[in-house]
This record gives structure tokens, C-alpha cells and sequence, in this order.
């Protein structure tokens, strides 16, 4: 009997784990997710997407759900809600608390346009109140040649984003409450739309479907209206980064003069010190033995 090639045993593995449980998917880079508590955000492709995250993780993780979400919750699936903040055993923060990974998607749902959208902020301000690391993550389509076809995606996990230099007195409360919370937000979607290869839109999921009746056609001008205010939604996110970047340096300098100025004033201090000490040792030469 021929011995299985490498690829094939790969593959035949996979198969096994996944009759064991069929929601499981492949994971890239599962090294990257932190020992202990943190907020993975991942995009949405379809309405199953949180039972491949939460199958394939091999760690305890809650899902949270948006609240008109929880009716259709499979009973078993570890979760709670936005609206539980005032729950102190359930709440978001608790799970957190408690070392979990809290599984979310900021999109909310799927347009099915094969885009990543503008997500929601409201993880982004659990992750700043609780000192959380923020991991961004993206369902990617499997390659035709792969096994499985069936299974049509696999998890890849991004570079961890720290958060606690975003939080307390660090910045002013408006920045942090506005600019700070947005401009995060957008940092981990776009880490996300290339983690999955997909393109970025600063539009929330189902906007587009809002705005037009289906069926009706779209005339030049309200294209070139359309693609003017994408324009300018993509160059706000552009801006949004880099002055997000310009203060973060601003940050970084100032928390270096700080060090430079402290380490001159004790080198300062050490000098006189050592000046001090010498002149005591010259008046102590200088005194003749015997005197007094």
C-alpha cells in the first residue's frame, strides 16, 4: 500500500476534525490570539459565520450577539448581548473579566456584495474600558483546489492591536469619545478587508439596500453621485488614519521628552551630588590631624 503524501494526510485530518464537528474550519496564525482576554472582530460572509468562528477557536470564547439577533441563537452557543450591559454576570465586560474571548462581527450582518463595511464602535469602546487587545480576523473563501469545497472559508487571524494606550487621562475625553472611537473602528476594519483581500467601503452593511428600490435602475448622474461620495467617504477614513498617526507620534514624543527630561535632571542631581562629595573630601584633607 502506497503511504498517504503529506498533503493527503493534511487533508485527511482535516476531514476527521470536521466530521467530528462539521462547523469546524481551518485556521491560519491562531498563535496570534493573546493567553488571556480579548476581542476578536471578525467580517461577516453569511448567517453561520459565528458557528465556524466559535467551532474552530479550540478555546472558550462568547459570542456577542445583537439583540434582535438572539431569538435565532442555537441553545448551547456560549453568548451574550449588547444590551446586557446591566447584567453583571452576563454582561460583555464580566466575560472579559473572566480571561474569555469575545467573538464579534462589527458589520452586524452580510450585504453580500463580497465587501468589508464600516463597522460599529461599540467594541471598540468595550475594548478601551476594559484595557482589552483588540484582534482583527477574516473569513477568507477557500481556493478551488483545496479539499472540502463544501467548506467554503477559513479563519485568518491578523496582528494584534493594543488598546490601552488609547485609554484614561491619555487623551482629551471628546477625542477619546469621538475621534479616537471611530478612527479605531476604521483601523480594524481596513486590518480586516486585508486580512480577507476584499475591498474596504465606509458605508454600513444594507445602506445601499436602503436607498434604492429593488429592481429600479441607476441613472449616470446618480452614479457619478454615488462614486463622488464614495470618493469622499475614502478619503475622510485616509484622513481619520493619518492624523490618528500624527497624534500617536505627537503621544510618543512627548512621553520621550519626558524620559530625556528626567534623565538630564537626575543626571544633574548625580553631578552635584558627586561635586559635593568631593569638595567634603578636599576639606576633610585640608583639616590638620589634632585640631580641636
Amino acid at each position: 500500500m502506497v503511504p498517504a503524501m503529506p498533503r493527503e494526510l493534511a487533508n485527511l485530518r482535516r476531514s476527521a476534525g470536521r466530521l467530528r464537528n462539521p462547523w469546524k474550519i481551518d485556521v491560519e496564525h491562531l498563535e496570534r490570539l493573546p493567553d488571556g482576554a480579548c476581542i476578536l472582530a471578525v467580517n461577516r460572509v453569511g448567517p453561520f459565520d459565528h458557528l465556524n468562528v466559535m467551532a474552530s477557536l479550540g478555546r472558550t470564547a462568547t459570542l456577542v450577539l445583537e439583540p434582535q439577533n438572539r431569538r435565532r441563537m442555537i441553545p448551547g452557543l456560549r453568548h451574550v448581548s449588547w444590551d446586557d450591559q446591566s447584567d453583571a454576570e452576563r454582561s460583555p465586560a464580566a466575560r472579559l473579566a473572566r480571561g474569555e474571548i469575545l467573538v464579534v462581527f462589527p458589520e452586524g450582518a452580510s450585504d453580500g456584495d463580497g465587501a468589508v463595511h464600516k463597522g460599529h464602535a461599540r467594541f471598540v469602546a468595550l475594548a478601551l474600558s476594559t484595557g482589552v487587545t483588540i484582534v482583527p480576523a477574516a473569513l477568507v473563501p477557500l481556493k478551488a483546489r483545496d479539499a472540502l469545497p463544501e467548506f467554503r472559508y477559513r479563519l485568518r487571524i491578523g496582528e494584534a492591536i493594543e488598546t490601552t494606550r488609547f485609554a484614561g487621562d491619555q487623551l482629551p475625553s471628546d477625542v477619546l469619545e469621538g475621534f479616537i472611537l471611530r478612527g479605531l473602528t476604521d483601523l480594524v476594519m481596513t486590518r480586516i478587508s486585508q486580512l480577507a483581500g476584499r475591498r474596504y467601503l465606509d458605508s454600513y452593511a444594507g445602506e445601499a439596500k436602503k436607498r434604492q428600490v429593488l429592481g429600479r435602475s441607476i441613472g449616470l448622474s446618480e452614479w457619478r453621485e454615488q462614486r463622488a461620495e464614495r470618493r469622499t467617504a475614502e478619503e475622510h477614513r485616509r484622513a481619520s488614519e493619518a492624523e490618528l498617526a500624527r497624534l500617536l507620534d505627537e503621544q510618543d514624543a512627548a512621553i520621550m521628552d519626558e524620559a530625556i527630561e528626567a534623565a538630564r535632571q537626575q543626571a544633574e542631581r548625580a553631578a552635584l551630588t558627586e561635586q559635593r562629595a568631593r569638595a567634603a573630601r578636599r576639606n576633610q584633607a585640608q583639616t590638620p590631624d589634632g585640631d580641636g
